[in-house]
């Protein structure tokens, strides 16, 4: 089967509210894709951590969010869904536009 190319990440920076546990904290994307964002951000997470996240953009975005990748002292990368459509037709119109402006 072949192997589908994915687009490379865009620098892009956004606050996102994290909820995690019984915690809510603040971490800085430093770029984004299709598929997820890279997160700067100290807390202790683990590959294939799940947590919940708004983008704080306006209105600001629901996410779904799983670790996929750690580079420690630097962030996470994560794999993020959406519960509905609406939350991901506004995510993938925001990477679209970023692509544009390239």
């Amino acid at each position: 089967m072949p192997r589908t190319q994915r687009r490379p990440r865009v620098r892009y920076d956004a606050l996102v509210e994290i909820h995690w546990a019984s915690a809510t904290f603040e971490a800085r994307v430093f770029d984004i894709s299709p598929e997820g964002l890279f997160l700067e951000v100290s807390a202790p997470f683990w590959v294939e951590a799940t947590f919940s996240a708004n983008l704080m953009i306006q209105p600001p975005l629901r996410m779904n969010c799983t670790v996929r990748r750690i580079v420690p002292n630097r962030g996470i990368g994560v794999q993020v869904t959406f519960t509905n459509s609406e939350a991901s037709k506004r995510f993938a119109e925001l990477v679209e536009k970023l692509y544009r402006a390239l």
